[in-house]
């Protein structure tokens, strides 16, 4: 009996020391801080407790991943690096100077462009300021419909006179809508007409204009108006010809001239 209970207290001696001691603590997921740290079997990452073995493993990820990754993203930004300075330097140059170079200003919208449209300024030898003279004479004179004068064309034995407006530069491109307006006067009764003409400069140095719009033969005495629009195909800038199959034995009037850009399809006049 005495033997039996010395063996039952050896073997609770022995499950006491080895294989009856409770487990370590498992503190994974625990909050931890400076202050509040954690056993020595973990550590605090992220302010939670992770075992030592799994704390070890992100900071070899860390590492690795920490040099890989900044080598690696570093090269692929190279490419990216080479595509910035070669796009940035191709764009800048090829659409500033070539935009920039073709484009010119831009032409406003629902404004007179003429300079002079009421032939008002002269020149010192008799001409109108801001108007090209072709055949024939152009000079100021009156009546005028409005103002203090207008412009006279007084046409040649064989050919009628024409006046073309000083050009107008700037981009133009379809569907740009350009609209003209001037008044005229036969003071004669021989029935001469007025035609207007809108012309369009194209890059390559050559024009582009409309079919011309005539008053027809005026023969009454009084103002008439002639109006002309034209659709743009793209240039540097647009210009107003004003032209008369009047003869040298007679002249025409011409005054209030108008050229604008429209701001919608239709040409409105006020």
């Amino acid at each position: 009996m005495v033997t039996r209970r010395l063996f039952r207290l050896a073997v609770a001696w022995a499950c006491g020391l080895v294989a009856c001691m409770p487990p370590p603590l498992d503190e994974t997921g625990k909050r931890c801080s400076a202050e509040r740290p954690c056993s020595d079997d973990f550590v605090c990452i992220a302010e939670r407790c992770q075992w030592a073995d799994a704390g070890n493993g992100l900071e070899d990820a860390g590492v690795d991943a920490g040099p890989d990754a900044g080598l690696d993203a570093g090269a692929d930004a190279g490419p990216a690096h080479d595509g910035g300075p070669d796009g940035g330097l191709d764009a800048g140059t090829d659409g500033g100077s070539d935009g920039g170079a073709d484009a010119g200003p831009v032409i406003p919208i629902g404004r007179n462009l003429l300079a002079n449209p009421g032939f008002e300024l002269e020149l010192s030898d008799g001409g109108i300021r801001f108007w090209r003279q072709g055949n024939g004479v152009g000079q100021p004179s009156s009546p005028a419909k409005s103002g203090a004068q207008a412009l006279r064309l007084t046409g040649q034995p064989n050919t009628g006179p024409f006046v073309t407006s000083e050009f107008i530069r700037g981009s133009t491109s379809f569907p740009m809508l350009f609209c003209a307006r001037v008044c005229a006067r036969n003071e004669f009764d021989a029935g001469y007409s007025v035609t207007i003409t809108i012309r369009e400069r194209l890059f390559d140095g050559g024009t582009n204009g409309s079919s011309g719009q005539s008053t027809g033969a005026i023969r009454d005495g009084g103002w008439v108006v002639v109006t002309e629009e034209y659709g743009a195909i793209g240039g540097e800038g647009v210009e107003l010809r004003i032209s008369s199959d009047v003869r040298a034995d007679a002249s025409v009037l011409v005054d209030d001239a108008e050229l604008f850009r429209a701001p919608g399809s239709q040409c409105v006049f006020p």
